[in-house]
């Protein structure tokens, strides 16, 4: 004898339960996913910032595996920094930064690695083929994806974005807001006369809300106050300032030893 009717209700992201006309039920739990973060970019170079994000992510959203990604032949960025470079700041930050006493503590569930994947690979670097290949790599995993807010700006303009946002997660972490920014009590953006409309400016929130509905995507803000780039990092370091507080010991010591970014 079967159910005549029944319905799923659902009580996590891999389990739900079966409500039988009886009034009895019986749940069922299909094998969770395992979280995997992809963290991409030039990283030229990687700094604390890039660092703690990754690690804010990590206890955020209880990433099992970051992978920390630098790019290959970007189509967006020229005169970047050679990929042996790069991947050797990001392999030495990246080693140094997880085994921090304080650090180390709070990532014992989650891996951290570096991947030469897009390095690798010949011609220029999409995302969109990244995501596809780490999806065929590591079928036991959900895909997240982790982007700067000013990298979420620019997604739409890349090669195959939908393949991108179906693929994977989106964590933006977005930095503090821009000076001259305001917002009335109902979120709208506030313009005085001597300030002109800049679209890059659009509120993070409209942004994704505005990027869900046009693709089918998943994105979630995650705060981040830490306001550090590389450009300005590779500026100091042509001036001559000091930006050992900004970068991992070891980093800092490679850049330095080969003369990089004078």
């Amino acid at each position: 004898m079967g159910f005549n009717f029944f319905k799923k209700k659902k009580d996590s992201k891999n389990a739900y339960t079966i409500l039988q006309n009886s009034g009895n039920s019986i749940t069922y739990s299909a094998a969770q996913k395992k979280r995997m973060c992809v963290f991409g970019g030039t990283f030229d170079p990687m700094h604390r910032a890039h660092l703690g994000m990754a690690f804010k992510a990590c206890r955020t959203f209880s990433i099992d595996k970051m992978l920390f990604m630098p790019s290959g032949e970007s189509y967006f960025k020229t005169g970047v920094s050679s990929t042996s470079d790069r991947l050797e700041i990001c392999q030495l930050s990246v080693q140094e930064y997880s085994q921090l006493p304080d650090i180390k503590e709070h990532l014992s569930a989650c891996e951290w690695t570096v991947s030469d994947l897009e390095i690798k690979r010949e011609g220029k670097t999409y995302t969109y083929e990244t995501i596809e290949s780490l999806r065929t790599q590591f079928p036991d995993y959900d895909i997240y994806f982790l982007v700067g807010e000013d990298t979420l700006r620019s997604m739409e303009t890349w090669r195959e974005p939908q393949i991108v946002f179906a693929g994977c997660i989106v964590i933006a972490a977005a930095r503090p807001s821009r000076q001259g920014q305001y917002f009335d009590e109902s979120g709208h953006e506030i313009h005085t006369d001597a300030q002109r409309f800049d679209p890059s400016c659009e509120r993070i929130e409209d942004l994704q809300a505005r990027l869900m509905k046009q693709y089918p995507a998943e994105i979630h803000i995650m705060r981040f106050d830490e306001d550090m780039s590389s450009s300005s990092i590779k500026e100091d370091i042509r001036s001559g300032n000091d930006v050992s507080d900004k970068l991992m010991p070891t980093a800092y010591k490679y850049i330095s030893s080969k003369g990089l970014y004078k």
